[in-house]
């Protein structure tokens, strides 16, 4: 039987946040487990985001993604650490050559700030 991600998402953080240690490392192998046997593995990309979110979200955290051409240095790191508290955001790192310059910062997967030099040489191409 197939199910959501969304619905595997609150199946296993309701799981998981009753576990602590190697009785959690069980409750993942049981997950992983019952996604083969759904005949779901294929969708485990889909499905681990969801979980990840799910338990994003009991945390009260939200997700920032910081997408540049190039591996940030840690002091461009830091810098964006400061700028969005680290109690309240996980972060994560992409690199993405097509963005040429800057960065992209995309939050809960909505809301986005792009800064990128392929954006900028759009919108002047765009004007023309």
């Amino acid at each position: 039987m197939t199910y959501s991600a969304s619905s595997y998402g609150k199946a296993f953080a309701a799981a998981a946040f009753e576990q602590e240690g190697s009785k959690f490392d069980a409750v993942v192998e049981r997950f992983l487990a019952l996604v083969k046997k759904n005949g779901d593995w294929s969708r485990r990309k889909e499905i681990i985001a969801a979980c990840e979110a799910e338990v994003r979200s009991r945390k009260g955290k939200k997700l920032l993604v910081v997408e540049s051409a190039r591996e940030l240095s840690p002091e461009h790191k830091r810098s964006i650490t400061k700028v969005f508290d680290a109690g309240e955001y996980d972060v994560a790192y992409r690199i993405d050559p097509s963005l040429i310059g800057g960065i992209r910062l995309t939050r809960d997967g909505a809301e986005q700030m792009d800064a990128s030099l392929q954006t900028i040489i759009q919108t002047i191409f765009n004007r023309s």
